[in-house]
């Protein structure tokens, strides 16, 4: 982590009251230094004559001192900060990849069902007891508000939200779905949850369970604004100064732990490389930390998928993000 690359003390200082008063201080003493070159040199110039150059240099050695010193105490807070909401924005996007990374052995897990199969394979004639088992895994789970069946057509044949009833889908995701051997991770408006303008969805094919044939596919619908809801509340600091940042791979907001601040849909600038640089976002400037996932078991998240941390300078500077 850079903090020197952009460092400006003009910048920074009007916001440090502690590190201003310490350079008052110390600008205090070199001013008594100068008082007492200039006493000497009124008082007594022949004795002076040969301990002003000594007291001059000292006093130039001190007036660097000052300088180095306050640079390093305004260093040493940004940095800080820095790494504070560093250790945020990690946690915000690990977070979620090691939540995800669940859903993902989820859907494959559910998905080879033999009792969901045999109804989807149209072998089972109790949509009821169907319907009560996939209730009954999302009350288990609790991340999931929608669980969908539907065959290759695009039919729904079984879902759980008695408020949103649909009879099909012409969603793009059906026809991956069902031509991959893997999951499918959707992200983006889709008429399978059409009252949410984004819907996070993991969805993978089923198979026939005597021939192995394509039947259908499962869907696993997300609870993401829940879900980032109570990540953000267990992780944002207690005096809500700072706003952490779900961001896709275009620096958009896709959660943000205070909406009205940073609204879903505003592109923001991002600090990956952790240097001080000011940034305007606005028109406040921030301090910013920007990190992508670790990773969990080679799974990343979604492409492009970023936690963000950004702090207003005037906040920074107060030492007071915790």
């Amino acid at each position: 982590m850079d903090t020197s690359s952009t460092l400006s003390l003009d910048t920074f200082l009007p916001y440090m009251r502690d590190v201003t008063r310490c350079e008052q201080s110390l600008r205090e003493l070199s001013l008594t230094w100068r008082m007492i070159e200039a006493s000497a040199k009124m008082n007594c110039p022949v004795e002076a004559r040969a301990i002003i150059p000594t007291m001059a240099a000292t006093r130039a050695g001190f007036d660097r001192l000052e300088a180095d010193l306050v640079t390093s105490l305004v260093r040493e807070k940004v940095a800080n900060v820095l790494a504070e909401t560093g250790t945020k924005a990690q946690n915000v996007i690990d977070i979620v990849v090691r939540n995800l990374y669940e859903r993902t052995a989820d859907v494959g897990f559910l998905a080879t069902d033999r009792e969901l199969c045999t109804f989807v394979a149209g072998l089972h004639d109790n949509p009821q007891a169907i319907h009560q088992r996939l209730l009954e895994y999302r009350s288990k789970y609790t991340v999931y508000d929608e669980i969908l069946l539907l065959d290759t057509a695009g039919n729904v044949l079984m879902q759980i939200d008695d408020q949103m009833q649909i009879e099909g889908s012409r969603d793009p995701l059906i026809a991956q779905t069902l031509a991959s051997d893997d999951y499918v991770e959707t992200f983006r408006a889709t008429d399978l949850r059409p009252t949410k303008q984004q819907a996070l969805i993991y969805s993978r094919k089923m198979q026939h369970p005597d021939n192995g044939s394509v039947i259908g596919l499962l869907c696993l619908c997300f609870n993401f604004e829940e879900e980032m809801a109570g990540i953000f509340h267990s992780h944002r600091d207690p005096a809500e100064r700072t706003n952490m940042l779900l961001l896709d791979g275009d620096n958009r907001v896709i959660a943000s732990s205070d909406p009205l601040w940073m609204p879903p849909g505003a592109t923001v600038p991002v600090n990956r490389h952790g240097n001080s640089e000011l940034m305007m976002f606005g028109g406040r400037q921030y301090l910013v930390r920007t990190f992508f996932a670790e990773g969990y078991q080679a799974y990343k998240g979604p492409p492009g998928w970023q936690g963000q941390v950004m702090v207003p300078l005037d906040v920074a500077s107060s030492g007071m993000v915790r």
